[in-house]
């Protein structure tokens, strides 16, 4: 009975032990990785508006969450903080600031939304729709591809503001497509004449 509760005693002390080692690994993983307080980076954002950043000096990039990005678009240079882990082990960052954007005028539809018109963007890692007063629409019609760019987004939880720069033409005839794409890459489709 005496070696009974010998082993019985000794695997719970092993079973502690392992509990105990377990626990210093969790506290050891949980730990936040350092980054500096003013680190800039440049925010690669996903079809559906996850972003990661790679930190110079840390292993894994960094995850964003679409609620994180205080109004990020892909490839923004942006200033982040680290807050934590998700429940994956994956670094969990916000955006703290917009440093520089990397383009603020996009191509897209116009289409009316309620009493609202609207771009959507042809460019799809454009995660909202940039909302155009009646005045700003420059003419352009609901269906028309148009290129607008964006002079208003001061939060996260509304939409941009935007003005119509150019009337591309109807979503769906070939030249207006061509040119669409042509002015999404940023070249310019309006030649000098001769």
């Amino acid at each position: 009975m005496a070696s009974i509760l010998a082993e019985i005693y000794n695997f719970v002390k092993f079973l502690l032990q392992c509990d105990d080692m377990r626990k210093r690994h969790d506290k050891h993983s949980q730990r936040k990785p350092k980054v500096h307080k003013s680190v800039s980076v440049t925010i690669f954002l996903t079809s559906k508006a996850t972003g990661y950043v790679t930190v110079e000096g840390l292993k894994d990039d960094i995850e964003i969450q679409p609620p994180d990005l205080n109004t990020a678009l892909h490839k923004d240079e942006v200033r982040i903080k680290i807050v934590g882990r998700f429940p994956s082990g994956r670094t969990r960052g916000v955006v703290t600031d917009i440093i520089k954007r990397r383009k603020d005028a996009f191509v897209g539809t116009i289409q009316k939304e309620r009493n609202t018109y609207v771009l959507i963007a042809d460019d799809k890692k454009l995660y909202v729709p940039i909302e155009i007063s009646e005045k700003h629409l420059s003419g352009a019609q609901v269906g028309e591809k148009a290129l607008v760019k964006i002079v208003r987004w001061n939060s996260a939880r509304v939409n941009p503001f935007g003005t119509v720069e150019k009337v591309i033409g109807k979503k769906g005839d070939n030249d207006a497509e061509m040119a669409s794409i042509v002015i999404e890459k940023g070249f310019d489709t309006d030649y000098p004449s001769e």
